[in-house]
């Protein structure tokens, strides 16, 4: 995480230390206490031993300033009222984001995200310009979620504020319904899946589906063509069906402390397409990085293979996953066209390309 520091201050109660992250996302973390530490850093998610030596190593540094601001004034910290001053001139307008002394706050990659976390009570979104309409979805989701559920839990969702098209936000309770550990992952995907499911229909329905968003997104690759030709001759007449799909479900968007708590579902929809959500968590964190070998390796691991087979199962669809594998890595190809990242779609084109060597349909 490369770090820069930014300079201000006086005052000495709540201050606040800025972080530029180098996913270009903007860590404001509270220095009030060791407690307030820790909770600032649960924004920072740390997966590799790298990672987690940074992490550590930053946790020693501010709980060293928390100390020594309280002997004298800290020019690298800041103030709440300054903290809101630099909030609001990133947005471009005056917005009450509701900070105490107990909060830290992380500002999206693009600018247009602002979350504020009220420690061991609440989270507090707001979504601006081109966030605005998934934070809007997201809502919705919530609202669909808002049901008895058995298999993971989603945080309590109030206070939703739209401000015709400036900007929204609500808030989600941090604290948890369940102290189960042992969810089942599979039964979590599919009882999320059936909130919205559809009544069976032919997959040659969802496959037309596809193949008009394949064509408005102007993607012209021939293995897709390709891949299509192959779909359409072998499994016209199979009956699926589509459902609720969070469509960015990775290990950073899961919680399991204490049970199964799913967030962030921004991006889901509500006709998706089945086993997308359990491919994602497999293949998406990882296909920047890493091989399209070691990838189709790691898709086809025997006790991978094993839960693609009980996720359909649950579902009663009898189409091979095999199907879903090659119809999933299209609708990657689309989504990232879709959001410009065109790197990580060449990525999906390439393991699309060594996938079909395989011959699987």
């Amino acid at each position: 995480m490369n770090i820069k520091v930014q300079v201000v201050s006086q005052n000495y109660k709540t201050f606040y230390f800025i972080i530029e992250g180098n996913n270009g996302a903007t860590y404001i973390l509270n220095t009030r206490n060791p407690n307030s530490v820790l909770q600032s850093l649960k924004f920072y998610k740390a997966y590799t031993i790298k990672q987690k030596v940074l992490k550590n190593a930053l946790k020693i540094y501010l709980n060293a300033l928390a100390l020594l601001s309280k002997a004298s004034a800290l020019y690298i910290l800041k103030t709440k009222s300054e903290i809101e001053q630099y909030l609001n001139g990133l947005i471009g307008q005056s917005i009450n984001f509701e900070l105490d002394e107990n909060c830290s706050i992380l500002v999206s990659p693009t600018r247009d995200k602002i979350i504020v976390h009220h420690h061991g009570h609440y989270f507090h979104k707001f979504a601006f310009g081109t966030s605005y309409k998934n934070v809007q979805n997201e809502a919705r989701i919530y609202e669909l979620l808002d049901i008895p559920l058995q298999n993971f839990e989603v945080s309590k969702f109030y206070d939703y504020v739209d401000n015709e098209n400036s900007f929204c936000s609500f808030k989600l309770s941090s604290q948890r319904k369940s102290v189960q550990v042992d969810r089942d992952f599979i039964l979590a995907l599919v009882e999320m899946f059936n909130v919205t499911k559809q009544e069976k229909y032919l997959f040659s329905t969802y496959l037309e589906s596809l193949k008009k968003r394949y064509i408005k997104s102007n993607i012209e690759e021939n293995i897709i063509k390709v891949v299509f030709e192959k779909l359409e001759s072998t499994h016209q007449n199979t009956l699926i069906s589509l459902g609720l799909v969070h469509r960015d479900f990775k290990h950073w968007n899961v919680n399991n402390e204490y049970g199964l708590l799913i967030y962030d579902f921004e991006e889901a929809i509500t006709d998706g397409l089945p086993l997308e959500d359990l491919l994602n968590y497999y293949i998406d964190p990882i296909v920047k990085y890493v091989s399209s070998a070691e990838i189709i390796e790691k898709i086809f691991l025997p006790e991978n293979v094993k839960e693609y087979k009980r996720y359909l199962e649950n579902l009663d669809i009898i189409l091979s996953f095999q199907v879903f594998i090659y119809c999933y890595l299209i609708e990657k190809i689309v989504f990232y066209k879709e959001a410009e990242n065109f790197d990580i779609r060449s990525k999906y084109i390439e393991l699309l390309k060594q996938l079909n060597k395989r011959g699987l349909i």
